[in-house]
């Protein structure tokens, strides 16, 4: 890799995250199985990856977010650096609701987006299923929705600037009370966490959610 007096490149050798943990005590080189670039700017590290065309600058996948890595530097002066990214994962969910002709039945219609590593999540799982197997996945997860209608948009492979999302136009039965004046609603109609998400008894790496998340939601 190239120096420069404002910068250096230098290879980075990590585990990946299903890969385990390396003992920083004794880095042996069997227990590294990656390689990645890392830019240092005025002191400031910036990790590449070439592998994924729909990365954008200093992002890396989500493989590669294993805690620290072994740069190579000149005159053996190799040392531990942590692998970070400023970038984080951001789900959009937008849902409009109103009151169905019938007692109970609310039409429910759902924009969810997402930005950064979500957008690549949703990209690689497009690619990876295929629309048809995307829906029924979807679908398999509103199991209280009556007939859903489902549209993707956004969904560019190998694009840094996609910004994915999905409609959904459903209707709810029973999906409300009414008591005198008042209408009492589900706080959570689409949303939420029905399972652990570590079901895995097996860990190679500390649990982490591998970078930040955020959930961003808006209702009417």
């Amino acid at each position: 890799f190239p120096s420069h007096d404002r910068f250096s490149a230098n290879p980075v050798i990590i585990s990946t995250r299903g890969h385990g943990v390396v003992w920083l005590d004794f880095p042996l080189v069997t227990r590294f199985n990656y390689t990645l670039g890392v830019i240092t700017i005025k002191g400031k590290n910036v990790f590449f990856d070439a592998t994924k065309k729909s990365l954008k600058w200093g992002m890396l996948p989500a493989y590669c977010m294993s805690g620290q890595g072994r740069v190579l530097l000149p005159k053996k002066a190799s040392k531990w650096i942590p692998i970070t990214t400023p970038e984080k994962s951001i789900t959009l969910t937008n849902i409009e609701c109103s009151l169905g002709k019938e007692e109970g039945h609310l039409q429910v219609n759902a924009q969810l987006s997402g930005n950064g590593y979500r957008a690549i999540n949703m990209i690689d799982k497009m690619q990876e299923l295929g629309k048809e197997k995307y829906t029924k996945e979807i679908k398999s997860k509103l199991k209280k929705a009556l007939n859903p209608t489902i549209q993707f948009e956004g969904f560019v492979p190998d694009s840094s600037e996609a910004v994915p999302s999905i409609a959904i136009s459903m209707t709810f039965t029973e999906a409300y009370n009414q008591m005198q004046d008042r209408i009492y609603l589900p706080a959570l109609l689409m949303e939420g966490v029905s399972q652990t998400p570590f079901p895995n008894p097996a860990r190679t790496l500390p649990v982490d959610f591998t970078y930040p998340k955020y959930v961003s939601g808006l209702g009417n």
